[in-house]
C-alpha cells in the first residue's frame, strides 16, 4: 500500500511504525503483527479490517494514534462507514 509504505518513509529516524493491512496478504503475518500492538499508524482497508476485527477480535489497538481508511471514499460513497462503524469504535477512541 502506498500510504503505508510513505509513512515508512517519512517516520524514518522516528520512533513510529505503520502497519498496512488489505487482501491478498498472509493472513497469519497479519494476525501476528496486530497482536504485537505496536504499530503507530493502521492502514486498512474496510474489508480486511472488519473481517478481523470480527472474525478473530485480536487486534490490538492500544498504540495506534493514527487510522488511516483506505479506499475510504469508495467506503463513504457506498454508505459503509456508517453502518459498520461499532466495528472501529475501539481504534476510533484511541
Amino acid at each position: 500500500m502506498q500510504i503505508c509504505k510513505d509513512a515508512n518513509l517519512f517516520g524514518s529516524g522516528l520512533p513510529v511504525e505503520s502497519f498496512a493491512v488489505f487482501g491478498g496478504q498472509n493472513m497469519s503475518y497479519e494476525l501476528k503483527k496486530l497482536k504485537e500492538g505496536k504499530a503507530n499508524i493502521l492502514v486498512a482497508t474496510p474489508g480486511k479490517l472488519l473481517h478481523l476485527l470480527s472474525e478473530f477480535h485480536v487486534v490490538s489497538v492500544a498504540e495506534v494514534k493514527y487510522f488511516v481508511v483506505d479506499e475510504a471514499d469508495d467506503m463513504f460513497d457506498r454508505g459503509f462507514f456508517p453502518r459498520n462503524s461499532n466495528y472501529y469504535r475501539p481504534i476510533l477512541a484511541t
